[in-house]
Parts: C-alpha cells; structure tokens; sequence
C-alpha cells in the first residue's frame, strides 16, 4: 500500500481522505486503504477548535493537502487548514503540551535497537488508529526477543543494594510506553533520566509470576491503573471507547506516576520506574478482526488459565505457535502464545490481554531518575499538582529543536 501511495502522491498533492479516528490531539484518515496520515488538530479548521469532534466526524470524506511525507517511517501529514481561506487574526493563545502528544514522540527516545524502534512505532500507529494489519500480525509472531536484552531481575540487582534507590512499580506499563516516560520526564525539571533500556519480564507475563524483591521501606505504592484500564476498560461496566481508554493510560503518566516520582526524590536520591508485564491491545484487535486462530484443546479446562497461556499438557510436544516455560518454584511447564493466537478460554475479552510471549507483554521499561541537584528543598515545598502546575508555567520556556512538530503526534 505504500508503494501505491507515493506512486500517486507527493507532499502538496490534494487528496480525498476518510475520517477514520478522532484523537485530542487529531483526526486520523484514510489516504488509500492500509495507509493512514494524521491531520493534527491545528491543520482541521482556519480557527481554534476545542476537538476534532467539534469539526469533523468518523466517516467524513474530506479533501485533505499532504504537507509532509516521512518515507522511512511511513508517516504522512495531512491539512484542511492549507486548502481553507484564511482566518481573521487573532491574539496568540499559548497551548500546554499533553501526554498524548507523548505517546507517539519517539524521534529523540529510541530503544537502541531498529527492529524495536520500527516494531513499536507500528505497535502505537495501529493502536490509536484501532485496526490491527495482517502484516503486523505476522511481525508479531516472527520478531523474537533479542539476547543483548536483560532480564528485569538482573538490572534490579544492580541498584538493590543503593539505600537511596527507591522502587516504583506500574503493573500493566509495557515497552510501548517508554518513549512516553522519556518524553514527558523531559518536560519536567524535578528530575534528570540517569539511565534507561528496556528488559525482559518473566513468561507467563502476568502479575503472579512476576514478583518483585526489593525493600518494603524504599518500594513505593504500586501504580495498578494502567493494567485496571487495560482489563476493565477507563470505567468499569460501562462500554468505553477505544480512545477513552487510551486518555485515560496517558493521564496515569500525569496524575499518578510522575507526583509519585517527584514525592520520591524528596527522600531518595533516585528512583527506578519499572513494571511487572506489559499488555497488548493488538491481539484483541486481531481477535476481533478474524486475524487470529483459536487453538484446539483436548486437555482438561482448568489447565487454560488465560487466553494467553496454559499449563502444557504432560507428554505432549510443544506446538509451534507457543513457546514452553518451566517454572521451577511451581514444578510446572506453561505454554505461551508467541503472536497474537488464542486459547479457547471461556469468557470475552475487550480491551487488552495479557500473559502471553507478544514483545508488548514481555517488554518493559526501566528508568533511574535522579533527583536534580538543590531540588529536593523546593520540591518538598510543593504538593504534587502544585508540582505539576509550576512545571507547566515552565514548559513554554524550553527551547526545542523539531524539524516537523506534526510527527510528534503521529
């Protein structure tokens, strides 16, 4: 589809798009089928909107201007604005950023590895878009782990030991999410990334056979918002929306991560942020879709403990779409899903899933921030949304280099 996109266009051709999602930083539209670009919600209309609903709906057909092209990454740019006259002017209002810009801005924090980087900003592309593509699919069960990652217990070890290292879990908060933490630590001067990788957790990647020792009196509270939102959806019992959901993971960084990691820096000197597994939206996507397969069980019903994995069978040969675990402290082997295939558990599943092999289960990020120097008197001044506030006021003062802000965004 790529091809026959820059085949017939190029930046300043005239298109007619599909509305195909609505963002609060954007719209997403369909330039050809398979191939998506992103009009930011400053290039929708020729005057301040509030959000892109207030302009445009999903399957709206639109002529859209292709501004920007980015080839390597299969990004485009598209604009009403530019085919519009133009406004009245107006005085400037000055914008905050938003985490949800956050999600997609992965240009400056890679994971040191291409397969990832590439893995990952398709993982997120499709996420926000909410359909999942035949090929990525594939991807999903081809791509292997590679050995050069470590193991979350192995990078513990190596500040366990430091009693000025605090521990802050966020269950559920997967690789996908760690240019996110970078992203939005960057726009935050409470606080200076020490270091940060991405490791590997245990298989079956659940919460239960992924423990964390560390010690009580320097672990903090675990955040378990974002895995409630992955099962349960941004409000429980109700019928949340794709996009509901996804605000309310982003609001997680801003009202519960980062206030626990600035309270933390007022008594420690650093703090590791990390999780105990990841979760992914597109094997419920591809489920949805028919893309997947519902694997045959003959064996006994309570050996399915997820849709994601099972106690193997004794006796039997490993199938080829699983990868074998065996846990030693339980004396029991697991199988796992490598893809996006699924055992035939009872019960629907409709936001996220977990347990299985996919990289956004077993991949999670690992970040030592380090308090910046002469900050903690000021930071224990503060209450956390006071913290945040002032960092706000504060934003529109940093200087930063970006060739195109739109891809920030997409």
């Amino acid at each position: 589809p790529w091809k026959m996109f820059t085949d017939k266009y190029q930046v300043g051709s005239v298109a007619p798009v599909t509305v195909v999602k609505l963002m609060p930083f954007g719209a997403f539209a369909e330039v050809l089928p398979g191939v998506d670009g992103l009009i930011h919600i400053s290039q929708i209309a020729n005057r301040r909107i509030g959000k892109p609903e207030d302009v445009l709906t999903v399957g709206d057909v639109v002529d859209a201007k292709i501004t920007a092209i980015d080839d390597e990454k299969h990004k485009i740019s598209l604009s009403i604005r530019a085919l519009s006259e133009p406004a009245p002017v107006e005085a400037p209002v000055e914008e905050e950023d938003e985490d949800d810009d956050d999600y997609e801005d992965e240009d400056d924090f890679d994971f040191g590895d291409e397969t990832l980087n590439l893995y990952f900003m398709d993982y997120r592309r499709q996420k926000i878009v909410g359909r999942v593509e035949p090929e990525f699919v594939r991807r999903a069960f081809e791509t292997q782990v590679s050995a050069t990652i470590p193991h979350r217990t192995a990078a513990l070890a190596k500040v366990k030991a430091d009693a000025s290292t605090a521990l802050l879990i966020v269950d559920g908060m997967g690789a996908e999410y760690f240019p996110l933490l970078l992203a939005a630590a960057r726009r935050r001067e409470f606080a200076e990334v020490e270091s940060a990788q991405v490791v590997t957790v245990n298989l079956p990647t659940s919460t239960e056979r992924n423990p964390i020792d560390w010690p009580s009196e320097r672990r903090l509270s675990d955040v378990k918002t974002l895995d409630v939102v992955a099962h349960d959806g941004a409000v429980k019992h109700e019928a949340n929306a794709p996009e509901r959901n996804i605000s309310a993971s982003l609001q997680v960084f801003e009202k519960q991560i980062f206030n626990a990691i600035a309270d933390a820096l007022t008594k420690f000197e650093r703090v590791v942020v990390t999780a105990d597994h990841g979760t992914s939206r597109l094997a419920v996507l591809a489920h949805n879709a028919g893309l997947d397969e519902t694997f045959a069980w003959s064996g006994e019903a309570d050996a399915i403990a997820d849709w994601r994995y099972v106690v193997a069978p004794s006796g039997l040969p490993t199938p080829a779409k699983v990868e074998s675990v065996y846990c030693a402290d339980q004396n029991i082997n697991y199988w796992c899903v490598k893809g996006y295939d699924r055992f035939p558990k009872k019960g629907p599943k409709f936001n996220e899933a977990h347990g299985g092999a996919s990289l956004e289960e077993r991949l999670v990020p690992f970040v030592v921030f380090a308090r910046r120097q002469n900050d903690a008197a000021s930071l224990s001044k503060l209450t956390p949304f006071a913290q945040l506030q002032s960092n706000k006021t504060r934003r529109h003062q940093e200087t930063q280099i970006v060739e195109n802000p739109e891809f920030d965004d997409f």
